[in-house]
């Protein structure tokens, strides 16, 4: 063979190995491409007609049997991103990774980070449940284990930043939802599950979104949730305190009353949670783990030794 030939076929197969759309490898029924791909999704009526989706399915394993993670990333709305960190853990673990991107234009932060439950940000006005961002997770979910045949019931579901702010908020509001786990890490805020609502040190009261106050959930919903497997993830070193730190770190007045950091926001979430549930007589299953030195970076909240939401979800079992 002339050595020009050989070099354009090499060429052309290393090219291909980096096509955006590879060809589905069909096997065991699944009808998604293996390895890292997307896909449009066009089967939620409720928002915008087409929404990528990232994945990740690893090439060995039985995808029929494989657990699935759902990736939500942070403010950045950058899904492969967060796809790209957990894929050395599935290929560990025979796990599929999916991450919606869901854009600024089309999920503002009403519809993101608060999931679309209340048409305003500042007070709570119910919408049609099936207008939920959280129901698309839930069709998304159902899509892929239709394409792929698998037949895992529930998805764990992780978050960063704007992402753990969905996440605990999606465990909070969604009662039906198929979550198995949950882990939030370094949310900005939180919904605090405290039904007379939480208060800063002049003695003002905060409700929705601040806490659960003036929403519609009852104890029932509360005992539900207190007994959910959560993890309050917190990077002890996530401490800015002013946008001149971190211009995405939230710094209103409900935002500061449960805390100056991330860090002590964290806290005060889960320390509050466990209050009410054992005020109330509740199982309470959460969990808060602390990610030693890490700040506001999801890679190395994701994968910081025996306490990154890897390890937490998927090494120490």
């Amino acid at each position: 063979m002339k050595p020009e030939v050989f070099l354009t076929g090499m060429l052309l197969l290393l090219s291909s190995c980096f096509k955006e759309d590879p060809l589905p490898i069909v096997r065991d029924g699944n009808q998604l491409s293996y390895g890292l791909d997307s896909l449009v999704f066009t089967d939620w009526n409720h928002g915008p007609g087409a929404i990528k989706v990232y994945y990740y399915i690893p090439i060995s394993g039985n995808v029929r049997t494989m657990k699935i993670l759902f990736a939500m990333h942070g403010a950045d709305r950058n899904g492969l991103y967060q796809v790209q960190n957990w894929m050395e853990t599935a290929d560990d673990k025979n796990l599929i990774v999916v991450s919606p991107q869901l854009d600024r234009d089309d999920f503002p932060p009403l519809a993101y980070q608060f999931g679309g439950v209340s048409a305003s940000e500042y007070s709570f006005e119910e919408t049609p449940r099936e207008t939920w961002t959280y129901t698309l997770v839930e069709e998304i979910f159902s899509y892929i284990r239709r394409m792929t045949g698998n037949t895992s019931a529930t998805y764990d579901l992780w978050g960063h930043s704007a992402g753990a702010q969905f996440t605990h908020r999606m465990a909070l509001f969604m009662d039906d939802s198929c979550i198995g786990r949950a882990v939030c890490s370094n949310a900005g805020f939180y919904t605090v599950p405290v039904p007379e609502g939480i208060s800063d040190s002049s003695g003002k009261i905060y409700g929705y979104p601040y806490s659960v106050k003036d929403t519609n959930l009852d104890d029932n919903a509360l005992e539900r949730y207190f007994a959910m497997d959560l993890v309050v993830h917190l990077g002890t070193a996530d401490l800015a305190t002013s946008k001149e730190e971190d211009s995405s770190l939230p710094v209103d007045a409900g935002s500061k009353a449960q805390g100056a950091s991330r860090y002590e926001r964290g806290r005060y979430f889960y320390e509050k949670a466990m209050e009410t549930a054992e005020s109330k007589g509740f199982a309470f299953n959460w969990r808060l783990i602390e990610v030693p030195g890490v700040a506001h970076n999801s890679r190395l909240m994701i994968q910081s030794g025996t306490t990154g939401a890897a390890a937490v979800l998927y090494y120490n079992e």
